[in-house]
């Protein structure tokens, strides 16, 4: 249910701040730093581990941050689209005393989203009104949770408006996929038209649509491909890209596809005189090549073990501490043999006082002559990459003749 998990997304900006911030009740500083660590992993899976193993070593949930590591797995969870369990830890959650108000009402809507998406197994319409309704009568009896109303009231109307009595076939679908978001009953819709409906465009757009929204990802090329075909557009060649991008999350082969059919929406967006989407999809384009490349995985390893390293500098003070004397020792060798009598001293020396300040330098940073060496690696491939980039897009522009 793609524009619920949207809605959420949005609302959860408005609460991620907060706990890092507030006064913690919790002496042990181990329990707030670790909590802290795992706040700032990067949302998924990633932080959901991390929170797991927090809720494992600190179990009591009377404490605020073993609440909120709670919270955030469901929340990581949702936006995850890992339905099932973000419900059951959410309603866990419910259970604990000394949530805030704007997170119990969060955590009642991402309830009520949960048990709304149809392709789910939890689907359930009459639980997703109740939390829908829970989160709803929270917000009317605390302020500064607009956001969280106007989702949850969006989110009622939307499971409790029934479709009108008489649609035609082009209507209905539209309605399936863009209201309900009930892509298998919208391919099955489509598979029942009569030939004639079937070559409508927007029609079929729709069914591309809701093929893609269901994984259907070797059908759905076939079906904007062939829209592309009949529409030199930048929406269906954008699309054609989205569609080959999922698939190369499964398969590297589809990745030069996903970035040769971005690139082309990005230019016919510019050309159908859409900067903001041109500019969108040729991002887009650009960010699969660096993951095509391995860049991003590279880069990361290269973080984790730049983070190793400075927590490391800390244990590197004797280090420290004897580098600096030998700094202060010539360089004062330096001053009474050369300076003060007003000769130069010879390159040897100077080298030598550079490489024992760069010695210095790598400890108080924690850094390693290997590690500066990756960096310029991964600067150079960037480099690299970015100049493969403008190559493809002025190719892809002289192929496309715009």
């Amino acid at each position: 249910m793609r524009k619920t998990i949207i809605i959420v997304s949005l609302i959860v900006c408005f609460a991620i701040s907060a706990p890092l911030f507030c006064q913690s009740d919790d002496s042990d500083i181990s329990y707030t730093q670790e909590y802290i660590a795992a706040m700032t992993k990067k949302p998924g899976a990633e932080r959901i581990k991390a929170f797991e193993a927090y809720v494992k070593k600190f179990t009591d949930t009377t404490q605020k941050f073993t609440r909120l590591a709670y919270y955030w797995i469901a929340m990581d969870n949702f936006q995850a689209q890992n339905f099932s369990q973000a419900a059951s830890v959410g309603k866990k959650c419910l259970g604990f005393n000394g949530f805030e108000k704007g997170e119990e009402a969060r955590l009642n809507l991402m309830l009520g989203n949960s048990y709304a998406v149809k392709s789910a197994p939890i689907y359930n319409k009459d639980q997703a009104l109740k939390y829908i309704n829970k989160a709803i009568a929270i917000t009317q009896t605390t302020r500064d949770l607009n956001d969280v109303k106007q989702a949850a009231q969006d989110l009622k109307q939307k499971l409790t408006t029934p479709p009108p009595p008489s649609e035609t076939p082009k209507q209905k679908i539209k309605r399936l996929v863009l209201q309900d978001e009930d892509f298998a009953e919208a391919i099955s819709t489509y598979a029942g038209m009569k030939a004639a409906d079937k070559q409508d465009i927007e029609v079929r757009r729709l069914y591309g649509m809701a093929l893609m929204s269901s994984s259907k990802y070797s059908q759905a090329v076939e079906v904007f491909k062939a829209l592309l075909d009949s529409e030199k557009s930048a929406r269906f060649a954008y699309r054609l890209g989205q569609v080959y991008t999922e698939m190369s999350k499964r398969n590297s082969k589809y990745f030069d596809p996903s970035i040769r059919y971005l690139i082309e929406g990005g230019l016919r967006y510019q050309a159908e005189d859409n900067p903001a989407n041109g500019k969108i999809a040729l991002t887009k384009a650009e960010h699969q090549l660096f993951t095509k490349n391995g860049y991003f995985r590279k880069m990361d390893q290269y973080n984790a073990k730049l983070r190793s390293q400075q927590n490391s500098a800390s244990r590197n003070q004797a280090e420290i501490t004897r580098l600096k004397r030998e700094e202060f020792k010539q360089k004062r060798n330096i001053r009474r043999n050369y300076t003060s009598i007003d000769l130069a001293p010879p390159p040897y020396e100077l080298d030598k006082l550079a490489q024992i300040q760069k010695k210095l330098r790598m400890a108080q940073s924690g850094a390693t002559s290997d590690s500066t060496q990756e960096m310029e690696a991964l600067k150079k491939e960037e480099t690299r990459i970015k100049a493969d980039f403008r190559e493809r897009v002025a190719t892809i522009k002289k192929e496309l003749e715009i």
